[in-house]
């Protein structure tokens, strides 16, 4: 039934006439991700365009947008040329007139949609989507069922905002005697309702998932150490260390705070685990550490990775305790890079496009008329 009735509404949609150059933005969270890289290009060098962001908050509006439940939101949807989406939002009831460009929110290291436990759920619906090179292009088709042909390798416009080193941090304030700047950004593990935990939990005092961590001695070796460290978890999460202790050499960022790419571009070390942003983060060519106290419970969990053997493909040390942890950080701060050639083999594969210009590849082979 609810097949036919979806059925239904994309014929009753795809009468009506499309705006050729109405382009609508879809993300999680509202003004994110690829969607809001594609979007600030857009805006800057293709003014005639109309670019309306449907949102889920009612109030807070950044940009030209309507609530998505509006009729305000539903007249756009239904009169908009392109639908630019990060998480396949609407896909369901786009009809043939009108052109579904999903960005998606990272290459896939991660099993997911038809190779990953909800594959049960899944429907084909094509769309049009990126990859970063000719093995993500092989990944994304496979995930989501899509002719390969419909996969464009343009690089993300994320990834774009990675080569901003002109931004502006000073807002952060940084103590002028840091001599380091490291990002900690893992990958979701627990729901908003708590009700699914892939892996160990993250708590206030252990960031990190580690034995015997302590975090008031973190606190302290950064400071000793001169290192500023960004914090920043998967969105559903970010409820659960909201009372955590900081000191001036920690911060600890919220969706929505920052423009988190141009940010991360800034850093000099990335700390994650299973989060596909160390994929963009090859693109700086800068040392990466995956902390994965849950190797085995995680990986059971997501049945495996798209990449294996995740040793090679995840090129950077693999800490498991407290004592590599820290030995790890104090590599970084003597400048000790075993993993620079790995980095590049992995990078060289996983990234056609090295620079700054995949919003462009994307306007140009997806929207912009030839």
């Amino acid at each position: 039934m609810k097949k036919t009735i979806l059925y239904i509404i994309k014929i009753l949609i795809s009468f009506l006439p499309k705006d050729e150059k109405k382009i609508i933005f879809r993300s999680f969270p509202d003004y994110s991700g690829n969607s809001l890289s594609l979007y600030k290009y857009i805006k800057k060098n293709h003014t005639e365009y109309n670019c309306i962001w449907l949102v889920d908050d009612k109030i807070n509006y950044k940009y030209d947008s309507a609530y998505i439940k509006s009729i305000k939101g539903i007249y756009h949807y239904l009169t908009a040329k392109f639908v630019v989406t990060t998480h396949n939002d609407l896909v369901s009831i786009s009809p043939e007139n009108q052109t579904y460009i999903s960005l998606w929110h990272g290459m896939p290291l991660k099993k997911i949609c038809y190779l990953g436990n909800e594959y049960s759920l899944m429907r084909s619906i094509p769309a049009k989507r990126i990859s970063t090179s000719e093995l993500t292009r092989s990944l994304i088709a496979s995930s989501f069922n899509e002719k390969a042909n419909n996969v464009y390798i343009t690089g993300q416009p994320v990834c774009d905002n990675l080569f901003n080193l002109d931004v502006d941090i000073s807002s952060f304030n940084i103590p002028v005697d840091c001599k380091k700047i490291a990002f900690y950004l893992p990958t979701f593990r627990e729901d908003f309702n708590e009700d699914k935990v892939e892996g160990r939990k993250v708590s206030s005092d252990n960031i990190f998932r580690l034995d015997n961590f302590n975090h008031k001695d973190f606190l302290e070796y950064l400071k000793i150490n001169k290192i500023f460290l960004f914090i920043k978890l998967h969105p559903a999460e970010e409820h659960v260390i909201k009372d955590i202790v900081l000191n001036e050499y920690v911060c600890f960022l919220k969706s929505g705070d920052i423009d988190l790419y141009s940010l991360l571009g800034k850093t000099d070390l990335l700390i994650t685990d299973y989060s596909s942003v160390y994929i963009d983060y090859l693109l700086r060519d800068k040392p990466i550490a995956f902390v994965i106290p849950d190797e085995k419970e995680y990986i059971k969990s997501r049945n495996g990775f798209t990449l294996e053997p995740y040793d090679f493909w995840a090129p950077g040390e693999k800490i498991h305790t407290l004592e590599q942890f820290y030995r790890m950080m104090d590599n970084f701060i003597k400048g000790n890079d075993s993993y620079l050639n790995q980095r590049e083999i992995v990078k060289n594969i996983l990234h056609t496009h090295k620079d700054n210009n995949n919003s462009k590849r994307v306007f140009d082979l997806l929207i912009k008329k030839k």
